[in-house]
């Protein structure tokens, strides 16, 4: 992940893996903009699936932040997108040699946010 700012632990939103591996995720934003989600083992902070992209020149609306659906990813989109925390917008972007999925947090997820902002002062 590039530099970031505003790193998130997000206790609430945790996934188990077919693997039995239990994570949480944690966010961020990018140097450039744009949102920066990881995946990060409970057991072993060092282990992470890196789930979001920085794509400068993709354009997306509000929320909306580019997945990395392939290659190491690939085993775990379908988990990670059962788990209620994200919805896939169906948009697809081209980018080299892959299509990258544009995906937002549901709105249980926004409503998070909106709290933790509030709560923080920030709006």
């Amino acid at each position: 992940m590039n530099e970031t700012t505003e790193n998130l632990k997000i206790p609430d939103f945790h996934i188990i893996f077919h693997n039995g591996e239990k994570c949480f995720l944690s966010a961020a934003t990018y140097a450039e903009g744009g949102t920066a989600l990881l995946y990060i083992s409970c057991t072993d902070l060092s282990s992470y699936l890196k789930l979001t992209l920085n794509c400068p020149g993709v354009p997306l609306q509000k929320g909306e932040f580019c997945v990395k659906t392939y290659s190491e990813n690939a085993p775990f989109i379908k988990e990670i997108l059962s788990s209620g925390i994200f919805i896939d917008t169906k948009r697809r972007f081209p980018l080299n040699f892959v299509k990258v999925h544009i995906w937002r947090f549901s709105e249980v997820v926004e409503k998070f946010f909106e709290e933790q902002r509030a709560a923080a002062g920030i709006f």
